[in-house]
């Protein structure tokens, strides 16, 4: 059972998504594609909003810039 000062402090619980999140999945053997990745960095923080458009606890995007230099 949840009480007032539960519930209040979930409803100002925040996730921040990290960007790798957003891309192929895979081992250091295969990258197991997907079609509609993101291919830049725009595109992942455009899911990450639509993410937070539906959930309303993800407003914050953790960007990992590297993977975008290897």
């Amino acid at each position: 059972m949840f009480t007032a000062a539960i519930t209040n402090i979930l409803e100002a619980q925040a996730i921040e998504l990290p960007s790798w999140a957003f891309g192929n999945s895979g081992t250091r053997f295969k990258v197991f594609t997907t079609e509609g990745t993101p291919r830049n960095p725009y595109e992942k923080i455009e899911d990450a909003a639509t993410v937070h458009r539906f959930t309303g606890l993800a407003p914050s995007v953790a960007m990992s810039f590297f993977q975008f230099f290897m």
